[in-house]
């Protein structure tokens, strides 16, 4: 059980004010003072966590509060009377805690709504919705954290309406916690689902390969009006990446490590991530090779994921040709692929992980058995973009209408011929050596008039990092 925050009538939650040692109540729920509450032996305690995160705990005396920083005796706890669903009041010595509209804390000698409290623990559908961006299929609209907010009468207001706490708490309900139905407005429902976008990206190879993900990734940040989280996968250490991508709150980048032994190891990773525990917190997500430049908004592009099914990928040549799994496809007699057109397996977007979890499994599950069989390591036959377009032919679908307008492969040799807006993905080959140079050349085309990114302070850093 977790140890709840308290919401009052009002919509605010109570806190602590170091600067006055009083309780206070705050429109911010997420207030890092702000109270929590702890049953202890059929006593309730108040407490808050300071800077070094060690818990303090409130004790009432004539009225004022006072920090203490460990638990204080008996006579310093909350009687704890419940109302309903999720109310409590808490009472000692015959008084009352109670919220006053203005913000302030105090006892009362009565038990009116003012002295009532909703009790919001961290695993409630009313925080994971607090707490989170959303999309909203029937309104077409994202809906961000800051516009979920708690109201007046133990109300949530979510983008353009509002229910009852209590009617959540009742009545609605969630798929894995990243869709929530509601009922609102007496009886009207509406489904909302989580927008918690990741990218994630396979990183082996030499520092060539280094230099690059650093650039896509400074793209992404610079262009790609994303706040997401990212997750690498790779042989390196978790702080060579975190080093690599400095300019990256830690707490938005997961570093997983996969072992490799060859380059079909290496290719096969983007599909590894099926039993990763991670990757289940999140939808949508995106996978994205590290030989790209982001040099617009990939904002919109995101939320269209959230309604698909399966894979969206970039179509790139017909589906009869070898990098497309033709000779997978020739050899099964009951594969009759659906679509002409096969697709790069460079950009590779999906609502969540259940939804492609079975099929990311059947690509590297076929192509280890191949090999096993005795096809050689070094064949293309046994790379992920075949393999993955065969097993998509024949088991599923995917979708080529959400990246053909955002994803954009083979560019021009000329820098100024790019017009493409979205992803710029210099493709072709296997590995880093052969493209860094030109990567680079159009990183520094469109990023070299923006002072936090310029090239020569990006790859500056860059050949710090690996001792050049």
């Amino acid at each position: 059980m977790t140890h709840p925050k308290l919401v009052t009538v009002h919509g605010q939650v109570v806190s602590y004010d170091a600067g006055t040692d009083t309780l206070t109540a705050s429109k911010d729920i997420r207030d890092r003072h702000a109270v929590r509450m702890i049953d202890i032996d059929g006593l309730a305690y108040l407490y808050f966590r300071d800077e070094k995160n060690t818990a303090v705990y409130i004790a009432f005396d004539g009225g004022a509060t006072r920090a203490v920083a460990t638990i204080p005796n008996r006579s310093c706890g909350f009687a704890l009377s419940s109302h309903g669903t999720a109310f409590v009041c808490l009472e000692q010595n015959g008084l009352f805690l109670s919220a006053e509209p203005n913000g302030i804390m105090n006892l009362k000698p009565w038990m009116e709504v003012y002295e009532r409290f909703w009790l919001l623990h961290d695993d409630s559908i009313e925080n994971l919705l607090i707490s989170n961006d959303w999309i909203s299929p029937s309104l077409k609209q994202r809906i961000r954290r800051e516009d979920v907010s708690f109201e007046a009468n133990f109300s949530l207001r979510i983008g353009n309406f509002s229910t009852f706490l209590v009617d959540i708490a009742k009545y609605s309900y969630t798929d894995q916690a990243r869709s929530v139905y509601l009922i609102h407005d007496k009886y009207k429902i509406e489904r909302l689902d989580l927008f918690k976008p990741l990218l994630y990206f396979s990183a082996y190879g030499k520092d060539n390969s280094f230099i690059l993900l650093r650039m896509c990734i400074s793209s992404i940040e610079n262009a790609g009006n994303y706040c997401g989280d990212y997750m690498i996968i790779t042989n390196m250490s978790e702080n060579y990446i975190k080093n690599i991508l400095d300019f990256i709150d830690p707490a938005r980048l997961h570093v997983v490590f996969v072992p490799v032994h060859d380059v079909i190891d290496m290719v096969c990773a983007r599909f590894k991530v099926y039993d990763i525990d991670i990757i289940s917190r999140y939808q949508p997500i995106m996978y994205c090779d590290f030989d790209i430049i982001c040099n617009s908004s990939i904002l919109e592009t995101l939320i269209k994921l959230s309604s698909q099914s399966g894979i969206s990928v970039k179509s790139e040549g017909a589906i009869d040709l070898p990098h497309y799994g033709s000779v997978l496809i020739a050899g099964d007699e009951h594969c009759k692929p659906q679509k002409l057109l096969g697709f790069n397996s460079g950009v590779i977007g999906f609502r969540n992980i259940d939804d492609v979890r079975w099929a990311f499994k059947a690509v590297i599950h076929s192509i280890y058995s191949h090999l096993r069989h005795g096809l050689a390591r070094t064949s293309q036959e046994a790379y992920d973009q075949p393999a993955a377009n065969y097993i998509f032919s024949k088991l599923s679908s995917y979708d080529l209408d959400v990246m053909e307008p955002f994803v954009h492969p083979w560019p021009p040799e000329r820098n100024e011929d790019i017009t493409g807006r979205g992803l710029v993905h210099f493709c072709g080959g296997v590995g880093a050596d052969h493209k860094v140079n030109r990567i680079r050349s159009y990183y520094d085309h469109i990023f070299s008039t923006a002072p936090a990114v310029k090239q020569n302070r990006l790859m500056s850093s860059m050949e710090r990092l690996i001792g050049r």
